[in-house]
């Protein structure tokens, strides 16, 4: 948990999943350097929606401000691209 706080805070917040039409949530495991997704419910179908993305930590851009408190409104720019 320290490690995801540090990063986010020094990095940004990760995006939703970049594979086409996943939007899922990314998850690091900074063991071993790795962000992967698992998918996400997908409502109107009524479904899990499984997702392979994986990718090295490094390489994730389009991180999202670390936020501390509930953002306040048009502040949701992102950090790098």
């Amino acid at each position: 948990m320290i490690a995801k706080c540090v990063d986010g805070h020094k990095h940004g917040a990760l995006p939703e999943c970049p594979e086409m039409g996943c939007g899922g949530r990314l998850a690091a495991d900074f063991g071993i350097g790795l962000v992967t997704c698992s998918g996400r419910f997908n409502e109107e179908r009524g479904v899990y929606v499984k997702c392979f993305f994986k990718t090295q930590l490094g390489s994730i851009t389009g991180r999202l401000p670390w936020r501390t408190s509930a953002p306040s409104a048009g502040n949701h720019t992102l950090i790098n691209k």
